[in-house]
């Protein structure tokens, strides 16, 4: 019974936060985000280890970009959580930043199982799970999408051969 209702509480609590990305008025002030990748790679790190999943960063040490620091912060926890869910044990994943344009650009690949074409766009919607087997309420890839849309970018997969490649970009 525990499970269930710990299950509903993380439900109800992704529900919210796909709601608060969707109504916020939101400034795009300059940050760092090398710092808020940072931050997502040292919090994810321990299910990294525990999976025995190498993680590699790749971007400059400082990237002051406009955004808003939060929601980016879930975009990167809910790619690195999908990543480590679906990356064989012992294998890479890889996270990219960049400036680009006006703007950003990050990238999360893994070599896990990948997202056949024909479903890369449908991923995106709420409630779209792969696998219905593993956790999760198929939330955290319409946030993604949210997210970058409200900052003025988008989000889609890639083929990664193997696995997937998820990219997002934001406008300052």
């Amino acid at each position: 019974m525990l499970f269930r209702s710990d299950r509903l509480a993380s439900l109800a609590q992704r529900l919210l936060d796909l709601a608060a990305v969707r109504q916020a008025a939101w400034d795009m002030p300059e940050g760092d985000l090398a710092a808020a990748v940072a931050e997502a790679v040292s919090a994810h790190r321990a299910a990294f280890a525990e999976r025995r999943v190498t993680l590699e960063v790749l971007g400059p040490p400082n990237l002051r970009v406009r955004f808003q620091p939060e929601p980016v912060r879930q975009v990167l926890d809910n790619l690195l959580g999908n990543a480590v869910r679906f990356a064989p044990e012992g294998s890479v994943v890889g996270i990219e930043f960049a400036a680009v344009d006006r703007g950003w650009r990050l990238a999360v690949r893994d070599r896990g199982p990948g997202v056949p074409e024909a479903e890369r766009e449908a991923v995106f919607a709420p409630f779209a799970r792969r696998d219905k087997s593993s956790p999760g309420a198929g939330l955290g890839l319409a946030i993604v999408l949210d997210v970058a849309r409200r900052h003025g970018g988008r989000a889609w997969v890639e083929d990664a051969e193997p696995g997937a490649r998820v990219v997002v970009t934001g406008q300052g």
